[in-house]
């Protein structure tokens, strides 16, 4: 069941003010568990990587219901926090602003998070993104605007019949910066024959990402029930991409685990054996 965009927002509004930009009660926790999840983002290279492989596991791994999805706002993040510092944007200019739109983009992603468990329905709604219309409204995209020289009421038109060059590559850089591309991978990956040696194993799988948040957040990596991992076992084929983490659960009661990274000389349809 889904409830209407008006509905879900009138809801999250009686949940949390929309501008607060301080902690409600119950966000302390909530916004440290963001930190920790942010920093596993942004370990191990894992947007670089996300740009040369944009239907990896970080974007396509599904979220738990009933709890905040804390990746989607820290992959945004650290996403626009990367381009920040790759177009040379001093960090005096942003970090405060940045921080501030963290901290309401965890405070609404709390509240429709807890409009999902009162009401059972899926709370989807534009202010779930951190790149959207709640950046465009924060203070951050003002702030950025002014530092690149960019006037509050320019139009496209008015710059293609001035022909203003140097307005237009102000403009484009800061699109550049702030443009989330949302990219549909329910396409994506390289299906793989699926096969252990001996054979009668469970077989579990999830991305190295997740593995990471799991360790942010003081759980239990190798947990299937706490982390989001999606069993295997009696599929013939699986879709595989990126750097994606295993667990095999053999006969005699033995448990292996490790990494494999699909994007280094895999092809479609090669056999992925694990031996154990």
């Amino acid at each position: 069941m889904r409830l209407s965009n008006w509905i879900i927002l009138g809801l999250a509004v009686a949940l949390v003010p929309l501008r607060a930009e301080a902690d409600t009660p119950e966000q302390p926790s909530a916004y440290s568990s963001y930190i920790s999840v942010k920093s596993a983002v942004q370990s191990g290279n894992f947007i670089e990587h996300w740009y040369r492989h944009p239907c990896n596991g970080p974007i396509a791994s599904i979220r738990t219901r009933g709890e905040p999805n804390l990746k989607r706002l820290a992959l945004q993040a650290a996403e626009l926090e990367f381009n920040l510092r790759a177009f040379g944007i001093p960090e005096h200019v942003w970090r405060d602003s940045l921080t501030g739109l963290e901290r309401r983009a965890v405070s609404l992603e709390q509240a429709y998070t807890a409009i999902e468990i009162e009401y059972g329905v899926y709370a989807e709604h534009e202010d779930r993104y951190l790149l959207g219309p709640l950046f465009q409204e924060s203070s951050l995209a003002q702030i950025l605007k002014d530092h690149l020289g960019i006037p509050d009421d320019v139009e496209e038109e008015t710059i293609d019949e001035a022909q203003d060059d140097d307005l237009e590559e102000r403009i484009s850089r800061y699109d550049q910066i702030t443009n989330h591309t949302e990219i549909n991978c329910a396409d994506g990956g390289l299906v793989a024959e699926l096969r252990t040696i001996p054979g009668g194993a469970k077989v579990f799988l999830t991305t190295e990402l997740d593995q990471k948040i799991c360790e942010a957040l003081g759980i239990d990596p190798l947990n299937t029930n706490e982390c989001l991992w999606r069993e295997e076992t009696g599929s013939p084929t699986i879709v595989v991409s990126g750097r994606t983490a295993y667990k095999v659960l053999w006969p005699d009661g033995s448990v292996s685990a490790g990494i494999r990274d699909f994007d280094n000389n895999w092809v479609e349809g090669q056999v992925f054996v694990i031996r154990k």
